[in-house]
């Protein structure tokens, strides 16, 4: 469930992995270097009381509400620094992402 308004999920090529993109860029003009933290919730979508099976919880549901009663495991992810460039493409203008470490 995206706790940000600006989360838009993408197809993938694969039923393992999810494809996402967020707008948080906007507030480094200056800083072509950043790190992208975030923490995923990992569940067992065959699990009927997984939170995995779970519809999105309404605006007014809280965190606590939605996990009293559900177990899942909690990753946090680091990746970067990932070097911002600018580059044209024929569809879009905008940022693209080089990873540029590990």
């Amino acid at each position: 469930c995206p706790s940000d308004a600006t989360v838009k999920y993408h197809s993938s090529p694969s039923s393992r992995a999810q494809r996402f993109s967020v707008e948080a860029f906007k507030f480094i003009a200056a800083h072509p270097f950043v790190f992208v933290h975030c923490q995923v919730n990992v569940c067992n979508a065959t699990n009927p009381g997984s939170k995995c099976s779970m519809k999105c919880p309404s605006s007014g549901r809280g965190k606590r509400e939605l996990s009293d009663n559900v177990t899942y495991d909690v990753y946090s992810l680091v990746q970067g620094p990932l070097h911002l460039t600018h580059e044209k493409r024929k569809e879009n203008r905008g940022r693209i992402l080089d990873k540029t470490g590990t």
